[in-house]
């Protein structure tokens, strides 16, 4: 028993034939695809890389060099003193933070480099005087973080030239900053001389008007004591905050009453009487109840008992008014009782009030007479001393700047950074090509992977085929065309030639025909009952590799010794009788179009493979190959081959192809990787199920040879 005989006599996978109706939803993201992208197009990204790379790499070793030299500059919260005195223009440490930021502006700003420029002009050296032109442009201010220090870095191509520049900046800054302090003490010394003059004369005509509004008024203490006026107005001014509560109580009290109701009478003014006569509503209500229960409504005994009813809740109803409105009235009362009694408190309290103020205007008076003549003299005195301190501490002290390291003269330049040039440059050149080449694929539509296909599809995998090299390094051509002829709609053949025909195949231990291998046994697998005997290989596009395929399976059916026959249906493009050396006369168009008599020849091939021509090319396919000539031929084909494969014409250019895949078991559509597109190959689904063909699954052809996967699905 061969191999084909066990594959067929094996019972069919779980599975094995998947039907989709609708393609499943595309995934957002498909990490592998971008993946698989990228290393494709790998050579892409370098050369964009390269590109970037390349210039910036000249530009860097031919850039002048840049020697860079750094100065630190430390600003001290508390400068040195000679005297214990204060600075004018101390700072407290919550304001330094404020004070380092000023002069972080005060370093980059063009008062200062100004200065610079002006110093670097009077300088001896030619060099240093060349630099006041691009002094802004190559001096660096920085802050050492958490820290008082600001480092001036200058960039020139002679290292002296910019440890000189460096040094120069920072003495400068020193001296702008002991100028400016200078500049600040001496004024603040003239507006205390000219203060304390005016303070003088303002101590003296203060003293001298407490003297006399003393003795006005009599007044010979310095403290208000307390006096029984002032107890008294303290007593009446309690007894007007109880007066107003009181008043506020009867108030409340009187809106609630007025708003008491009948149905919803207050439990406070419930009296022995309402209370009797509800207590006696309840009784008589209960006894109603009971009697017409036991006697009916018309019982006199009832009616009397209503009756009885109706007096008891109008006596009640009657009682609760008056009792609302006795209590209305004695809260009026008790409300004109309680807003006397606070009239009368409120006029006792304004005359003792004006009483306590006429005695407290002339100590008020007085003690603000007093606070003045004392911060008067508060203010002469700290004045005084002030000035005095400023006097003495100008030029004293010196200030909380210095240079705490000078430059010198680096030995090793700054600029340009080869090697962080060029790793830049690497970056960016790589984002760039990942850019560009995620990009390209996106509005790439082509498919690169099986499972793409089997996704877009949503077909089965039947397997994929590498893509082939001849011995010579060129990509495989399964063979060019030389001579052709075409069948005219007048029935006369008519020879064309072009160019000479070759034909080569894969060899037998290539993994492209191993991949052939195993596409077989995908479509042997591919029917739960019977492997399809008529199979029919069709694409979407020419050149998409339908014909080589269709060969490949052809010998790999006939290498597991089931005898197989290859059709050449494609009547547009027939390629297998020039590529094989064989003569077109007496192919299948000829004998479809009724030209000739004797049936179509099968013809064994040097390598084994048995093949039907097409022929002469053939005006109108359609109609051929939809005749029952065609349909009888493959039947007859069937007694001395068990399988029988139909090379069609692409499914998406020409109408052939359904036509022809109504007369196949099962069809096999081919996709070309990196030229196949996914919608063309949704349509090519589309136009086989329109026909109701039974479509067995896909191929891919042309992957990546060094990457090739063997594919035989998932059969669970």
């Amino acid at each position: 028993m061969n191999e084909l005989t066990r594959i067929e006599g094996t019972a069919p996978l779980s599975g094995a034939a998947r039907v989709f109706h609708e393609p499943p939803p595309e995934e957002a993201i498909d990490l592998r695809r971008t993946v698989g992208t990228l290393l494709r197009h790998k050579w892409h990204i370098l050369l964009l890389t390269t590109i970037a790379v390349v210039p910036v790499a000249i530009w860097t070793l031919h850039a002048e060099p840049l020697y860079r030299a750094s100065t630190l500059i430390e600003l001290e919260p508390d400068p040195v003193q000679v005297l214990p005195y204060q600075e004018i223009d101390r700072r407290v440490d919550s304001q330094f933070e404020m004070f380092l930021k000023a002069q972080d502006a005060v370093l980059r700003g063009g008062t200062l480099m100004e200065r610079v420029r002006a110093r670097l002009a009077k300088e001896h050296d030619g060099r240093l005087a060349q630099e006041t032109s691009r002094l802004d442009k190559r001096v660096s201010i920085q802050r050492l973080e958490n820290t008082y220090m600001f480092q001036v870095s200058y960039l020139a191509p002679v290292p002296q030239v910019a440890a000189s520049v460096a040094n120069i900046y920072g003495d400068e800054y020193i001296k702008y900053r002991f100028e400016a302090r200078q500049d600040t003490r001496e004024k603040a010394r003239v507006l205390l001389q000219r203060e304390l003059t005016g303070l003088e004369s303002r101590v003296q005509d203060s003293e001298k008007g407490l003297v006399d509004y003393a003795q006005a008024h009599q007044l010979p203490f310095e403290e208000k004591a307390t006096s029984p006026a002032h107890t008294q107005l303290d007593e009446l001014a309690t007894m007007q905050t109880k007066a107003e509560a009181d008043v506020f109580a009867a108030q409340s009290r009187l809106a609630g009453l007025r708003q008491a109701r009948v149905d919803d009478f207050p439990e406070t003014l419930m009296t022995t009487t309402i209370a009797e006569l509800s207590n006696k509503l309840l009784s008589t209500e209960q006894d109603l109840t009971s009697l017409q229960a036991t006697f009916g409504a018309n019982w006199p005994a009832v009616i009397s008992k209503k009756q009885e009813l109706v007096l008891t809740r109008d006596q009640l109803l009657r009682e609760k008014r008056v009792t609302i409105a006795n209590a209305v009235e004695q809260a009026k009362l008790n409300l004109a009782v309680a807003e006397n009694q606070r009239a009368s408190i409120a006029r006792r309290f304004a005359a003792q009030q004006m009483l306590v103020d006429r005695m407290d205007n002339a100590t008020i008076e007085y003690n603000i007479i007093r606070r003045e003549v004392d911060t008067n003299k508060k203010l002469y005195d700290g004045m005084l001393e002030r000035l005095r301190q400023t006097s003495i501490t100008s030029g004293m002290e010196f200030g909380g700047i210095h240079i705490a390291e000078p430059a010198t003269p680096p030995t090793v330049a700054d600029s340009p950074k080869l090697l962080w040039n060029l790793g830049l440059a690497s970056i960016v050149g790589i984002a760039l090509g990942i850019c560009f080449v995620l990009g390209r694929d996106y509005w790439d539509r082509s498919v690169w992977t099986i499972e793409e296909v089997e996704r877009l599809t949503a077909l089965p995998a039947l397997g994929t085929v590498p893509l082939f090299r001849e011995p010579n390094g060129r990509r495989f051509a399964p063979w060019r065309s030389g001579n052709q002829s075409e069948l005219t709609s007048a029935g006369a053949i008519v020879s064309f030639r072009r160019d000479p025909p070759r034909a080569h195949r894969f060899e037998a231990v290539s993994s492209a025909a191993e991949a052939v291998r195993n596409v077989c046994v995908s479509i042997l697998l591919s029917r739960s009952d019977r492997p399809p005997r008529t199979l029919m290989v069709t694409s979407g596009v020419p050149g998409e590799g339908k014909t080589t395929l269709a060969r490949e399976l052809a010998y790999a059916f006939n290498e597991r010794g089931a005898r197989t026959v290859l059709v050449e249906c494609d009547f547009r493009r027939p390629v297998l009788a020039e590529a094989y050396g064989l003569s077109d006369t007496g192919g299948l168009t000829a004998w479809l179009a009724g030209i000739t008599v004797e049936r179509p020849l099968v013809h064994e091939t040097e390598d084994g493979l048995s093949i039907v021509v097409a022929g002469p090319r053939a005006p109108n396919p359609v109609v051929l190959l939809n005749s029952e000539r065609l349909k009888s031929f493959i039947a007859d084909l069937h007694s001395s081959y068990r399988f029988v494969i139909l090379d069609s014409s692409p499914a998406l250019a020409f109408a052939d192809a359904r036509v022809l895949a109504t007369l196949a078991d099962g069809v096999v559509i081919v996709a070309r990787a990196g030229k196949s597109q996914g919608p063309q190959l949704r349509a090519v689904r589309a136009a086989m199920g329109s026909v109701g063909a039974l479509v067995l699954g896909t191929i891919l052809n042309g992957t990546d040879a060094g990457k090739t996967e063997d594919y035989l699905g998932e059969y669970t």
